[in-house]
């Protein structure tokens, strides 16, 4: 079984993937290592990348029959952790927390896999939003048996999900006690006593009295003797678990937390002294706001909290604002989950459109706004400022943006840092966004940063960091369109080592490079023609979608030309983006942007792009070549108004440029190496 595990690990890292599942398959069947068996389904599951749609059903039904059996108990918390995460590549998310609870369950003797189960459930629900089960199972990791990012992870998300939950439990609490506000007595009454009794069950107290308004004096009643010996079991109270849970409850509602002490009567000493446990779990979770569970378990104790009078409904009003924009603050600058925090500004507003907080609202909510790239929703946001509150503190910081001013500093730095990444200088960038992200924390954050700072780790072969960026911008940006280029970066980098393999093993048998070579001008190129020669690219017809366009010739419609380029309009052209001081890098992912693009918007036509570096400064990225200069220009016109938001979103204008080149001119220019005298040359020819 070993033997076949390494084999299969071989064919695995040289692309053989149909040998590598088949190898495995053989190990499952002949190995007694249950370590070994769920290693060679995940790896299974990861070869078959929906080749066969049954895979991950089949190994997971694997993994759980095998957890089902005796000898395996002793792996049960690593069987069902992978079978949890087999769950999650099929997105069934509740069956993913059910495995991990029994893999958590089953962890006495592996501490590590506990941690790395609670770390799991953590991250599924932080991902599908559910906070407080995020914060509860961050707050079970012992971090310190972790990885340095993992560790890094929960101290970044701890601290805001501790703060989103007792908002949350405060805007709960403070929702249902106004609802019943607004019952009549009688239901009010009714709803208060089935609360008590709940609560009374809970804490495993009888129930009796529960209708009177004090609520008995039961819940200081010791169990009887007929409890405590006359029970229906043979054992005897000290043996029996349920009697002596129910003991240990009564008297802890009673006398407290009690060392083991001689006096120990005198306890209320050591309380003054020293908060107890409880106490400092709810100061913990709720430093501000009381919790119903603090409260006698008496109805008439109830009953107070329920806001009757206007006082107490604007104490409840005013906390449930605190804690809505609490939350929608928390989001936005510590998680810097914008959605989440337009929701949370949204909620507010149309619940509470009368606050005095409503400016500052609306102003944190046209920053969401322009984050997630929705401006109009920004615009929209900024006129209802200018005209409800134009002498406003908010409204005044949007009109003239203030010299000292944070986020200005900041997006000027992150501006800085950008071109950094662009230009290459991947070293100096990083460590000046390090030092960026300590002085103004991580709220500055864009997605083209974000889709930069990506591509840099995908150089140093870093794949997870990259893709952990790339999920931000997902989960932070989803509407933007960078989330649909970031969707299938991860979707490539999952495949990274297939696709090197592929492309390492192919054969290509390549004559001289397209670009040096001119094309055959002799014979004018039509719009609906397609030319071929020997040795060189395509020269492709024009897309159905581009009409070809006049271009500018002289007042005789005769051949431009000055001592050095000479421009024809029936030559074939290529569309040239120039690009100043870009790394190769982003030269390269520009190159495949555009070959999406004219995927496509240009399906039924194969238009072919080349990369060329005409200097340490400058690149050029060659689409094409069109039949004419018209339509060349008129690819031009239809593809730069989407350059800057679709289709090379993270490369700033001053970047790139666009134009058009003849084969011949191209040749001269590789020569030459003279950008600035051809870009005179088109210039007069093409102005616009």
């Amino acid at each position: 079984a070993r033997w076949e595990y390494l084999a299969a690990q071989l064919y695995q890292l040289t692309g053989k993937d149909n040998e590598a599942i088949q190898l495995f398959e053989r190990s499952i069947r002949h190995t007694t290592d249950p370590l070994m068996e769920i290693y060679a389904r995940l790896n299974i599951v990861t070869l078959s990348n929906g080749k066969k749609d049954n895979t991950l059903q089949e190994n997971l039904a694997g993994l759980l029959k095998m957890a089902r059996r005796d000898k395996y108990e002793a792996y049960r918390d690593i069987i069902y952790y992978a079978a949890a995460k087999l769950e999650l590549q099929q997105q069934h998310e509740a069956g993913a927390e059910r495995l991990l609870l029994s893999s958590i369950k089953f962890s006495h003797d592996n501490p590590g896999q506990k941690q790395r189960s609670f770390l799991l459930l953590g991250d599924l629900n932080y991902d599908r939003k559910a906070y407080a089960a995020a914060y509860r199972y961050y707050d079970s990791v012992d971090a310190s048996l972790l990885r340095q990012d993992e560790q890094e992870r929960i101290t970044a998300r701890k601290p805001a999900l501790q703060i989103i939950t007792a908002n949350e439990m405060t805007i709960h609490r403070e929702d249902s006690l106004q609802k019943l506000a607004l019952l009549p007595l009688a239901e009010r009454n009714a709803a208060a006593k089935k609360a008590l009794r709940q609560l009374r069950k809970e804490k495993g107290l009888k129930d009796a009295d529960a209708d009177s308004p004090s609520g008995g004096d039961n819940l200081l009643t010791a169990p009887s003797l007929s409890d405590l010996f006359n029970n229906s079991s043979a054992d005897f109270y000290f043996l029996n678990t349920l009697l002596k849970a129910r003991g240990a409850g009564e008297f802890k509602n009673r006398w407290g937390n009690r060392p083991n002490m001689d006096n120990w009567r005198r306890q209320s000493a050591l309380d003054r002294s020293f908060p107890s446990e409880t106490q400092l779990t709810r100061q913990k979770v709720q430093p501000e706001n009381k919790s119903l569970t603090e409260t006698p378990l008496t109805l008439e104790a109830l009953l107070a909290n329920i806001p009757l009078t206007s006082a107490q409904q604007d104490l409840s009003t005013t906390a449930t604002i605190k804690a809505l924009l609490g939350n929608a603050i928390t989001f936005q600058q510590q998680l810097e989950d914008y959605p989440s925090a337009i929701g949370m500004y949204e909620t507010f507003l149309k619940r509470f459109p009368e606050s005095a907080e409503v400016e500052k609202a609306l102003f944190n909510l046209s920053i969401c706004y322009q984050k997630t790239d929705a401006f109009a929703k920004a615009d929209s946001v900024r006129n209802i400022l200018n005209t409800l509150y134009r002498n406003g503190q908010y409204t005044a910081q949007l009109r003239k943006a203030q010299p000292g001013n944070q986020a200005e500093a900041a997006s000027r730095q992150y501006e800085t840092i950008y071109r950094l990444f662009i230009e290459g200088q991947f070293d100096a960038a990083r460590n000046a966004k390090l030092a960026a992200d300590k002085q103004f924390g991580k709220s500055y954050w864009t997605p083209q940063l974000l889709y930069i700072e990506s591509v840099w780790y995908i150089k140093q072969r870093q794949d997870s960091l990259a893709i952990d960026r790339l999920q931000e911008i997902i989960s932070l940006f989803g509407k933007s369109a960078m989330a649909v280029r970031a969707a299938t970066m991860i979707d490539v980098l999952k495949r990274r080592t297939e696709i090197e393999s592929y492309l390492t093993n192919l054969n290509i048998q390549r004559k001289e490079d397209v670009v040096t070579r001119g094309i055959d001008l002799n014979a004018p190129v039509t719009a609906a023609t397609t030319v071929k020669k020997q040795d060189t690219l395509t020269v492709t017809a024009a897309p159905k979608e581009i009409q070809a366009q006049a271009p500018p010739t002289d007042k005789k419609g005769a051949v431009i030309s000055n001592e050095v380029y000479t421009f024809t309009p029936t030559d074939t052209h290529y569309v040239m983006i120039i690009m100043d001081k870009v790394d190769p890098v982003f030269v390269s992912e520009s190159r495949n942007a555009f070959t999406r693009f004219n995927r496509e918007r240009y399906t039924s036509q194969q238009i072919n792009s080349t990369n060329i570096a005409l200097n340490k400064e400058l690149n050029l990225l060659l689409i094409g070549p069109f039949a004419n200069a018209g339509t060349a220009v008129s690819y031009i016109e239809a593809a730069r108004p989407l350059a800057k938001t679709q289709i090379v979103p993270w490369l700033p204008l001053d970047k790139y440029s666009f134009t058009i080149i003849s084969p011949a001119n191209l040749s001269i220019l590789q020569n030459n190496k003279d950008m600035a005298g051809f870009r005179t040359f088109m210039q007069k020819i093409l102005p616009d």
